[in-house]
Order: C-alpha cells, then sequence, then structure tokens
C-alpha cells in the first residue's frame, strides 16, 4: 500500500493480482487494475504521481500510467518472484529486489537494465 505524492489516491496491491486506487479522504473505489497474475508484493508512485510501478510474484515489475490506468511496459525477469521495489530520489532508476534478494536496476528513461544482477550475498 502506498498514498500517492499529492494525498488524493492510496494504492493497494491484493492476494489476486489486483491494484485497488481509493479516493483520499472519501475512501471511495476509483479504479482497479488487473496488475499481475498473482499476489501483489509492492506498489511505489513516482514521476510526481503520474506512474505506479508494482511487482508480483509472476517475474514482472510493471510500470502503469496513473491517470489513464494503462501499461506502459513490462519488465519481464523469468521465474522471479518480484517482491520489493522502489524508485531512486531523482526517478531515474527503478531498483527491484527477489526472493533470493538478488537486484536488479533499471533507467526510467528507457527501462534498459543498467547494470547486471546483483547476486545476494552468500552466508
Amino acid at each position: 500500500m502506498k498514498v500517492s505524492p499529492d494525498g488524493h489516491l492510496v494504492a493497494i496491491g491484493t492476494l489476486s493480482g489486483l491494484v485497488l486506487f481509493y479516493d483520499y479522504p472519501t475512501g471511495r473505489l476509483r479504479h482497479e487494475l488487473k496488475a499481475h497474475s498473482g499476489l501483489v508484493n509492492c506498489v511505489r508512485w513516482f514521476d510526481e504521481g503520474r506512474r505506479l510501478v508494482t511487482t508480483g510474484l509472476d517475474g514482472t515489475v510493471r510500470i502503469w500510467d496513473t491517470d489513464s490506468f494503462d501499461l506502459v511496459t513490462t519488465l519481464y525477469v523469468g521465474d522471479r518472484q518480484m517482491f520489493s521495489v522502489d524508485v531512486s530520489p531523482n526517478g531515474s532508476a527503478i531498483v527491484a529486489s527477489d526472493a533470493d534478494g538478488e537486484v536488479r536496476l533499471w533507467r526510467t528513461a528507457d527501462f534498459d537494465q543498467t547494470v547486471r544482477d546483483a547476486p545476494a550475498k552468500q552466508r
């Protein structure tokens, strides 16, 4: 769950793969979108709230336009279950990690993966 930067929407990921957008402060459901084929693990707003990035157990990181709720792009990571995602403070990069702790980084300008997968630290 994450509140939009302007404080007007709350995005909530669900077990069934939906992202629900609720109006704040009324609590009215504004929109729902089918984001992933299973659990949505993480949602993050970026680009001043105009975009939302989501991760799921389906091996994808997805970018959404929050004005139209259209899919902008899908970043495929194979059979990895993606658990967390964040966006750099200046909005230039998306970083996501999978269930094994491996980290991936993409530029938001073109969604190219800018570094190789960083393996989880071996213990």
